[in-house]
């Protein structure tokens, strides 16, 4: 398995348990660049999206990329 992950652009981040930070917003960004250009070297059938960061990524890559998106909410804002 070959895991693709966002460059360190936040070394002072450092947290690792759940919960809301600022700082997450920021490395969203990445992770929707990220997302795209593995979409579209991939070129999967269906995006899919697990909880609320997950469904705003595979929202905004399915809108770039034309690829089927569905979405899995759980938590506390549904």
């Amino acid at each position: 398995v070959y895991i693709r992950r966002i460059p360190n652009v936040a070394p002072w981040y450092k947290k690792l348990t759940a919960g809301p930070s600022l700082t997450k917003i920021y490395l969203d960004f990445f992770l929707i660049f990220t997302t795209w250009r593995e979409a579209k070297k991939w070129k999967p059938d269906i995006l899919h999206g697990h909880l609320h960061e997950g469904c705003f990524i595979g929202w905004i890559v399915s809108l770039f990329t034309g690829i089927p998106f569905v979405f899995d909410l759980q938590g506390s804002l549904i």
